[in-house]
């Protein structure tokens, strides 16, 4: 296969560094949005299923990100309510021995 010229190489090469920057945004957004799915009581299936998935287990990924909350009742209704700058639990990752 013969080489590129240069300028298509660079060319090629931004775009590719375009597309990971615009994935990433992607991630993010998505992450956002599931989070914020969940503190509305949005079922972790609904949002599979929005998604283009029927494994809910993969929206699940998320769950370490939410924040601890605090559940309350109040006029016969439950509600769900992180304490004030309440940190966010982290990503938690197994180890493998």
């Amino acid at each position: 296969m013969p080489a590129a010229p240069p300028d298509q190489v660079e060319a090629i090469v931004a775009r590719l560094r375009a597309l990971r920057a615009a994935r990433a945004k992607l991630d993010e957004d998505e992450k956002a949005t599931v989070i914020a799915g969940r503190l509305k009581g949005v079922t972790w299936k609904a949002m599979a299923t929005a998604l283009g998935t029927r494994a809910p287990w993969l929206c699940e990924y998320y769950k370490p990100e939410l924040p601890e909350v605090t559940l309350t009742v109040k006029d016969g209704a439950a509600a769900a309510k992180a304490p004030a700058g309440a940190p966010s639990r982290g990503r938690r990752r197994r180890r493998r021995t």
